[in-house]
């Protein structure tokens, strides 16, 4: 009896695999079901980044912002408005970072906001934080760069991410295997009652938030409607994807000649989510990405930060 009930259970979790596969395979190789973007001035595809604030100093960052500027590329960086308030997170974990509550760092944020660099929100800071604090630093955030954040990127295991762990994925095969992987589910963000809940204040004064992350260079390509609203998640006004870019491994291998001539020729779009903060993704980037940007890309990209990148999208909807 107990072998039968093991067999079932196998059979039924391959089943729900195979599933799952071919759902991700016919997202995959679908093409898209509108004509191809025109981007402005002529460009041949879309190129940008978002820098999430893990770890982040004007140290170890400054001098990436510098090289960036330098090559005309004007991208996102997210940032907290929050010092990290839990005594027991071990330095060097990704909840540590300089926040806007550090006059210095503040300074350098708005001159990179200064400079055309979008600045969005991660979070009220790198731990968890319940909805007073977090409806505080949203305020705090338009008081200091002069408007609510546009977009919005969810940290880590932090409670009040919006719509995270199990809740990202609506392919009910996809969720069990999540679950089934000891996946996490206690994000309440946008549950209505928990002290974690702000999702009304989102829905108010953020207009995209990410959602997945993958593998493949044309963001665009993978998921063709972005930005899109989902009604079962009704506290976020636009969702989008990104290219995992999460590591200097995955960064450039993300941006290798065959990928680039591959969105080159689709003439889509890549959506880079990537921490410039680690030093050894620094040192790569500025050893080896900086002939990439000026070289190899030429001038057929348009290089734009996420806020304009996904009104332009919205343009089609």
């Amino acid at each position: 009896m107990l072998v039968t009930r093991r067999r079932r259970l196998a059979s039924l979790l391959a089943l729900i695999a195979l599933s799952a596969i071919g759902a991700l395979t016919t997202l995959c190789f679908l093409p898209p079901k509108y004509p191809r973007i025109a981007w402005p001035d002529g460009k041949e595809f879309a190129f940008t980044i978002v820098d999430d604030t893990d770890k982040s100093t004007i140290e170890n960052i400054k001098p990436v912002y510098d090289c960036l500027y330098e090559l005309g590329i004007l991208t996102t960086k997210t940032i907290w408005v929050l010092q990290t308030n839990e005594p027991n997170i071990p330095e060097g974990s990704s909840s540590h970072g300089q926040t806007l509550s550090d006059r210095d760092y503040r300074s350098f944020i708005l001159e990179l906001h200064n400079k055309g660099f979008e600045i969005a929100s991660h979070g009220a800071r790198g731990v968890s934080t319940k909805r007073f604090e977090t409806e505080d630093a949203i305020g705090r955030f338009k008081q200091i760069i002069g408007h609510y954040p546009h977009t919005h990127i969810n940290h880590g295991s932090n409670r009040e991410n919006l719509y995270w762990g199990v809740s990202r994925l609506d392919f009910w095969p996809l969720r069990i295997l999540y679950l089934l992987g000891g996946g996490e589910r206690d994000y309440t963000g946008h549950i209505h009652g928990s002290e974690y809940w702000w999702g009304d204040v989102a829905l108010r004064n953020i207009a995209y938030v990410r959602n997945l992350t993958y593998e493949d260079i044309n963001t665009l390509k993978i998921n063709p409607s972005m930005p899109y609203h989902n009604p079962r998640k009704p506290y976020v006004n636009w969702w989008f994807s990104s290219s995992n870019g999460s590591d200097a491994q995955a960064f450039n291998r993300l941006l290798s000649k065959k990928n680039v001539d591959r969105l080159e020729r689709e003439k889509m779009l890549v959506y880079c989510i990537h921490p410039f903060c680690k030093r050894f993704c620094l040192r790569r980037f500025l050893e080896h990405n900086h002939k990439a940007f000026t070289g190899r890309f030429g001038f057929q990209k348009w290089l734009v930060c996420p806020c304009k990148r996904n009104s332009r999208l919205s343009e089609r909807v």
